[in-house]
């Protein structure tokens, strides 16, 4: 391995002796009389090796030798080109030695790595950021210089460290035979080598294509990584199957994970590779087992046990964890949803184009950026909607809920309205408002308007709306499956197929329904100027969304979910 890095230096210093004589003090650049010509770097071109600035070099690498230590900022070598970073590095590794102490050693060490990292990244930029050997070489030096600062070993230098040697091919080994690199005790080098371990063998976790949880980062190492077992992934008990909505259990008499979702339950014990799946038995090629105070469990069969399908992505060390969508066959249900349900997707900071409040994988809105492992996922933010908003805290309730409002909302107690007001004389009508309050005195005329605009159809499209958002909650929620959900919406989908021909019409019946429901004075004003009417307009004219209404759906049949309806969920409840 050494001699493959003699001969890539042996190689810069070929090429740079090609340079023209103008640019260089002597025939080749040599190293300084601390630093070994094997691992000594060339930059071919660069500026350092012009006469008067080597000549500089060459003097303060004499006055380093004899004994000179860390001067004050700006009296080495400039930092203006990689070359003269590179020259000015390798003076404070020397310097270093020189210090009286091991705070001045630790200042020289950590200046020595500020001016490596600037050699390699104005290398970078001056060969318009092509990361060749000469790159990985300079960084290689900036992690030597990090190490002997004692700077954390990991992430960032694990990745770093990693990322240069196999560029160079090169191992451990060869990163410590260069100078002072024997002033590294053998526990660091532990925790190098098992940092470095740590990243290689890392596994990054996607739901619906968002990093839901990484085994390694370069902002830390995690508390509790997946790791590679039997050709598996292994994650902690809760890594994945809280964020596909799952209640999780650990049982501590039996040395069992209890896992349930949408009405399905997945126990697998400790060290036994037979999982149950509502009481079936089900057979794994590995077991779950504990591991430093930590239980992992198969992240491939918990995915696989609730209905999602799973990919693994060896050159990236990725698993893609997605619903699996082909169980809902040719259904166009979705179509349906995602624009029933855009609205409140909308009000609610989340992406109507995506099924469910938010969107698997990612943080909910305002809580903070980054992966779930510090912020609130969206299966308990669609929880908290459904049990403060609606009372529904469980899968049944969700199922009840949704085939009752379905036919018997909102819409019911408007047409009870209606039919009073319709049902009066003039002079009763009067009389009415007479003895309303001010509140009444607006609705109950807009109340006779809407019940002569929309007839026999009412404020549908507010319960009908609402329908489809609490079944995409429901689903975020782990209250549902997928196909589930689709299927519940399926009644509510055919009900505004046979009301309404299009998505302006549909709408402006919802508007007024929310604003009859809201009570809000509606008088002298269209819907369309209200906050919710100028959502859906910008929805609808938005490059992201505008395809989601889609007026030809009104001209389509409702396409059911394969074998699954809501009637059949309702039943289920009390069979």
């Amino acid at each position: 391995m050494r001699r493959r890095l003699y001969s890539f230096v042996t190689a810069l210093v070929y090429l740079c002796a090609l340079l023209p004589a103008a640019f260089a003090a002597s025939d080749s650049p040599t190293p300084p009389g601390w630093i070994p010509e094997k691992n000594y770097v060339v930059l071919p071109g660069d500026e350092v090796y012009q006469s008067e600035n080597w000549a500089k070099v060459l003097s303060l690498r004499a006055e380093a030798e004899a004994g000179a230590q860390l001067p004050d900022a700006g009296a080495e070598v400039a930092d203006t080109s990689a070359g003269m970073c590179y020259e000015t590095g390798l003076l404070r590794l020397r310097y270093a030695q020189n210090a009286p102490d091991a705070a001045g050693a630790q200042r020289a060490y950590y200046s020595a790595y500020r001016a490596f990292s600037a050699a390699a990244s104005n290398w970078k930029d001056q060969n318009g950021d092509q990361l060749d050997s000469v790159y990985y070489a300079l960084s290689l030096w900036s992690n030597r210089a990090a190490l002997l600062y004692d700077f954390d070993y990991s992430p960032y230098l694990a990745v770093s460290l990693d990322r240069n040697l196999t560029a160079l091919g090169l191992t451990l080994a060869d990163f410590y035979d260069a100078p002072y690199m024997d002033q590294v005790s053998d526990g660091d080098r532990e925790k190098v080598a098992q940092a470095v371990h740590a990243y290689q063998n890392r596994v990054a976790l996607y739901l619906d294509g968002h990093q839901l949880f990484a085994g390694y980062n370069v902002g830390g190492v995690t508390a509790a990584q997946p790791e590679i077992r039997n050709n598996r992934t292994m994650i902690p008990i809760r890594t994945l199957a809280e964020h596909l909505g799952a209640d999780v259990e650990w049982v501590q008499e039996t040395s069992q994970v209890v896992m349930t979702r949408a009405g399905v339950q997945v126990i697998m014990t400790l060290n036994q590779t037979t999982a149950t799946v509502d009481g079936k038995a089900i057979q794994m090629d590995v077991a779950p087992y504990a591991a430093d105070g930590r239980t992992l469990i198969p992240a491939r069969y918990v995915a696989e046990f609730f209905d999602q399908s799973v990919t693994w992505d060896a050159e990236n060390r990725r698993v893609d964890v997605q619903e699996d969508k082909t169980a809902v066959g040719d259904s166009n249900l979705e179509a349906w949803a995602l624009p029933m349900g855009a609205i409140l997707s909308s009000l609610n900071a989340g992406d109507p184009s995506w099924f469910g409040l938010y969107s698997r994988g990612l943080p909910v809105a305002g809580s903070g950026s980054g992966a779930y492992t510090t912020n609130d996922p969206p299966y308990k933010s669609c929880r908290r909607t459904l049990s403060d908003d609606w009372g529904i805290d469980s899968r049944e309730a969700l199922i009840t809920t949704v085939c009752s409002m379905t036919l018997h909302g909102h819409n019911d107690s408007f047409q009870e309205a209606a039919g009073l007001v319709n049902g009066l004389s003039a002079s009763g009508y009067q009389e009415l408002l007479n003895e309303s309050g001010e509140v009444d005195r607006y609705m109950w005329p807009q109340t006779k308007a809407l019940s002569e605009k929309w007839g026999d159809r009412g404020i549908l499209c507010w319960d009908l709306f609402r329908m489809s958002n609490l079944v995409q909650w429901g689903y975020e929620a782990g209250y549902l499956t997928y196909p589930e959900a689709l299927a519940l919406l399926e009644p509510a989908a055919v009900r505004l197929k046979e009301a309404f021909s299009s998505w302006d019409e549909a709408y402006e019946n919802y508007l007024d329904g929310y604003n009859w429901w809201a009570r809000n004075d509606m008088t002298g004003q269209s819907v369309w100027e209200t906050s919710r009417g100028k959502r859906y307009l910008l929805l609808k004219e938005s490059e992201a969304t505008s395809a989601l209404f889609n007026d030809a759906l009104f001209s389509c049949a409702v396409l059911p979910v394969p074998g699954l309806s809501a009637a059949s969920l309702s039943a289920a409840l009390s069979a």
